[in-house]
């Protein structure tokens, strides 16, 4: 693939923002979830040769293999193009929350920009989309390690407090989502540190949390005894237009199709088709799990959670004992940046849990979240050309909403839906074009959160 100057060594077909090592489909990312998690019995072979199919669909996460599993329980005939292994991306490797939370906008946001109904609209689907995972994972054994009843949001500090509350309140009344405010020293009580950081928190009566690598290998398999056929290490290299048609090609093939489904998120091939380019801000997140850690009390001690920080901790204290933290940051990728983030990440462990159970980090890895311009998620089809269809933009909550996605794409094709909600259905502005414009215009993101986060 064409790549910028060796100083930079991002990939120009992947957004020209980050490293190069970022995009390495031939190996897992090497995290705790991929040292605890059985394999796949089989890995879906690579595409070989010319092949035909209804739906071809780009992305073996969340998203893909959910469409493919209802595609296929359809009557409708699917293959996945997958990358690199089933689930390599995001959906592999993220901290495993089945919450609300897919926007930057809180539901009271969403009111005052597009209106109620939408605000309405845009909860009503992430509780479905919570429900939706709730059943998937009902048959996939202790491996998927279920966990938690409702999600934490602590607030970081005193002034963060009341803003926290008026979420709650929005969430009650646009969606019906209870909530239980939570004292500091109930806090303590679950094993979180008593300090300046941790004010109390916002018990989210919706949500849980598992093994987000179990969930994707568990939806792959549903999907194949659907009758779904999936490729891995199948990164598509080309899509052009034929009359009636698309053909993806790969290196070991060629898959033609009628319809097309691009459901890649954070790792966007920007150079497939022109309407997809920019259409994502790609932000770099960022997950260490200590070595060891005590076994967490039953009850709230096991709810994930995260605080009201914009520029976001995300936290659990799993059933084995150890401790996970992610955390935003880093606009380049490197091997040197990741080093960095990793001894952030240990002392907002130390922060959040105490130093005398926030042990050395056992594993620490990265992937991407996406950002689109509106801070909404986009799911929907090309206005010009409504074969092609699409799902992106969770913004780091994407394990609930994009199974939702693919489910609601799967039916849409099947001519089950209609119009999809409001909030998702707007068809984001792009960013710039450059790689380097882009970093600059998330450099400044950052900046404003870490201002915010400390002043305001």
């Amino acid at each position: 693939m064409p790549q910028t100057g060796s100083h930079e060594r991002t990939t120009i077909a992947y957004g020209g923002m980050y490293d190069r090592a970022r995009y390495q489909f031939s190996r897992a990312e090497p995290s705790y979830w991929e040292a605890i998690t059985p394999s796949l019995p089989h890995e879906p072979a690579p595409l070989a040769g010319d092949t035909q199919t209804e739906i071809a669909i780009i992305g073996g996460g969340y998203a893909g293999l959910s469409a493919a599993l209802h595609l296929a329980e359809a009557g409708i005939s699917c293959r996945v193009l997958e990358a690199g292994p089933i689930g390599w991306g995001a959906s592999g490797r993220n901290g495993g929350f089945v919450c609300l939370g897919a926007s930057f906008l809180s539901p009271g946001d969403i009111a005052r920009r597009h209106g109620e109904d939408a605000a309405r609209g845009f909860v009503k689907l992430q509780c479905e989309a919570i429900d939706l995972v709730d059943g998937l994972t009902r048959d996939g054994g202790p491996h998927i390690a279920r966990q938690g009843d409702g999600i934490l949001v602590i607030a970081h500090a005193a002034r963060r407090i009341k803003e926290l509350a008026n979420e709650g309140d929005e969430l009650r009344a646009l969606g019906g989502v209870g909530s239980t405010w939570i004292a500091p020293g109930q806090l303590a009580e679950a094993g979180y540190e008593a300090n300046a950081t941790q004010h109390g928190g916002l018990l989210l009566h919706r949500g849980f949390s598992l093994n987000p690598l179990a969930y994707v290998r568990h939806l792959a398999g549903k999907a194949l005894e659907a009758g779904a056929v999936l490729h891995a290490r199948s990164e598509v290299l080309s899509w052009r237009r034929e009359s009636g048609g698309h053909v993806l090609a790969t290196a070991g093939g060629r898959l033609h199709a009628r319809q097309v489904i691009v459901a890649c998120n954070g790792f966007m091939p920007e150079h497939l088709h022109p309407a997809l380019t920019g259409r994502v801000l790609p932000v770099q997140s960022n997950i260490a799990v200590t070595a060891q850690g005590d076994v967490p009390p039953e009850g709230l001690a096991r709810v994930a959670g995260s605080n009201t920080r914009d520029l976001l901790w995300y936290f659990r204290q799993m059933t084995d004992g150890r401790l996970l933290l992610g955390g935003r940051g880093d606009t380049t990728g490197t091997a040197r940046a990741g080093t960095r983030m990793r001894r952030k990440l240990e002392a907002g462990l130390a922060e959040v849990f105490g130093a005398r159970r926030a042990h050395q980090t056992a594993y620490f890895w990265r992937g991407f979240i996406a950002v689109t311009s509106n801070f909404l998620p986009a799911i929907g089809s090309l206005k010009e050309d409504a074969t092609v269809h699409y799902a992106f933009g969770c913004h780091g909550n994407g394990v609930a909403l994009m199974s939702w996605a693919g489910r609601a794409l799967a039916q849409r094709i099947a001519g089950k839906v209609g119009a999809l909600p409001h909030a998702v259905s707007l068809w984001p502005r792009a960013f710039p074009r450059s790689g380097f414009m882009r970093r600059q215009t998330l450099r400044l993101a950052l900046l404003r959160a870490a201002i915010r986060d400390r002043f305001s």
